[in-house]
């Protein structure tokens, strides 16, 4: 016969040979975790709680405040947390850093626009991003705005932004180039020599960010033509300068 019975209560003073089944003499808090290795469902024992340093500077005073998503980054020990605060202008996303016990602020606006009723999803990506060493990229997405991301380690870009920037730095899709460069063209006498082959030139525009981000390119591109006659060379060498 199975026996149904699960322990309901802690008693750890009783002799286990006198335990009933519905009770149980120790306990341990556990997580299920990833090990260093990347192998899932690691069972890890969860440390104790101890005070945290609140480093965010954030008056949370009389108003109401509720954690409504979480993203853990293994990797480089750091926990995001997304604030939604009754006060829209201290909506936050916090950063708790294991190796300080602290926690700071990575943005703190009314732009992030959070709903009490809805859930953060989020993930974080590490790399190199076109930058020296290791950068976080944090995506989140509340079913309420359009998918954003920051960059964690580059977070005081964002001080002094107005609000449409910052709307604008937070967006996945970024924007596209509206006007291709404008081009002439010279003869400058400290070159001397011209690498031009051809009569004509088409230019567009692409915005290339810090995070390894690329825009997708313009579609207006401008054409410029520097001699319809290509069979008469001389015109190409004595124009050798391109300024855009």
């Amino acid at each position: 016969m199975i026996d149904k019975l699960t322990p309901r209560k802690f008693l750890s003073d009783n002799d286990e040979r006198l335990t009933p089944p519905t009770v149980f003499i120790d306990a341990l808090n556990v997580t299920l975790d990833t090990d260093d290795e990347g192998n899932s469902g690691v069972v890890k024992n969860v440390k104790g709680t101890s005070e945290v340093t609140d480093s965010t500077g954030i008056d949370y005073t009389g108003v109401t405040i509720e954690v409504i998503g979480t993203c853990r980054d293994n990797e480089r020990g750091r926990t995001y947390l997304f604030v939604y605060c009754s006060r829209p202008s201290s909506n936050a996303i916090i950063q708790y850093t294991d190796s300080t016990n602290t926690i700071t602020t990575v943005l703190k606006s009314a732009n992030l626009n959070f709903s009490s009723n809805s859930a953060v999803c989020a993930s974080v990506v590490n790399g190199n991003f076109r930058s020296d060493g290791t950068r976080s990229i944090l995506y989140f997405t509340d079913d309420v705005n359009e998918p954003r991301k920051i960059d964690v380690d580059a977070k005081d870009e964002f001080d002094g932004l107005t609000d449409t920037q910052i709307k604008t730095k937070l967006s996945v899709m970024k924007s596209l180039g509206t006007k291709a460069p404008t081009a002439s063209f010279y003869y400058d006498s400290d070159l001397g020599y011209s690498n031009f082959q051809k009569g004509s030139f088409q230019f567009a525009l692409q915005y290339i960010y810090k995070d390894g981000e690329v825009s997708s390119i313009s579609l207006t591109l401008s054409t410029y033509t520097l001699r319809r006659d290509t069979t008469d060379q001389s015109l190409f060498r004595i124009i050798q300068t391109c300024a855009l």
